[in-house]
């Protein structure tokens, strides 16, 4: 791990490798560690590209990934992205940070990082916002334990983050609801009820999780319907090859 130490007088981009040393790594990709973020850098097309190495989906090292095509592909859970951009091909991963990258000197690579430091309250707020959009269950609960686990044990902050948590869920509802208040919104009230009965923290967010999941759901039937078209369909497939089977 190559770490970065110097910067140009601005302080928004930093000297993070020579080109020589990335074209020469394992798979033309290196990873540097920038502050408290580590950034990995591929060199592809001729060209180099600076990514937060932290996959979005569940935090494996994109530098352990692969390219095609101009697509970098996390092999743990296969969620792909935008070499370019970091936009994700799936909804269910959310897109990664990407860096603009400039060549000086012909060899030097240097990255900005001003945008490396991110309001993680804003951003998981937004995160909970898509997943009841997409109603993506596990940007929902990432979302939720996200936001109730970064107040650093504070009570009163764990506090206004749940209640910052009911309100999206509720706003969401009641705008996207077209036929009314719902048995989703309903849910998510009674789950809000019972918290101050919960002790931990753990506790806390399934019950927020649940409430939210049930307005989402609420709000995307199709789901729901396409789930069950699928299990009979596999039902179906299933019995006709135990008919096959006996018959023969």
């Amino acid at each position: 791990m190559v770490r970065i130490s110097k910067t140009d007088n601005r302080g928004h981009y930093v000297f993070a490798a020579n080109l020589k040393d990335i074209e020469e790594a394992d798979r033309c990709c290196l990873a540097v560690q920038a502050g408290k973020n580590t950034i990995v850098l591929f060199y592809y097309n001729s060209k180099v590209y600076a990514l937060d190495d932290r996959c979005p989906h569940m935090g494996f090292p994109l530098d352990r990934g692969t390219i095609k095509d101009g697509i970098l592909t996390c092999h743990w859970h296969h969620a792909r992205f935008d070499l370019i951009n970091g936009g994700t091909f799936d909804q269910w991963a959310g897109d990664v940070t990407s860096f603009p990258v400039q060549i000086r000197n012909g060899k030097e690579v240097w990255i900005d990082i001003s945008n490396a430091s991110v309001d993680l309250n804003s951003y998981h707020q937004t995160l909970l916002q898509n997943g009841l959009k997409q109603n993506v269950s596990l940007m929902i609960a990432k979302a939720v334990i996200a936001m109730l686990r970064s107040q650093d044990g504070k009570e009163e902050g764990r506090d206004i983050a749940t209640l910052k948590a009911f309100r999206i869920g509720i706003d969401f509802g009641t705008h996207f609801k077209q036929s009314g208040w719902g048995q989703g919104l309903t849910t998510h009230v009674c789950m809000m009820n019972i918290l101050s009965r919960l002790d931990s923290v753990e506790d806390k967010a399934s019950a927020l999780y649940h409430g939210l999941s049930a307005i989402a759901q609420d709000l995307h039937p199709c789901h729901h319907v396409l789930k069950s078209l699928l299990f009979l369909c596999h039902r179906r497939s299933y019995l006709r090859l135990s008919v096959g089977l006996d018959n023969s």
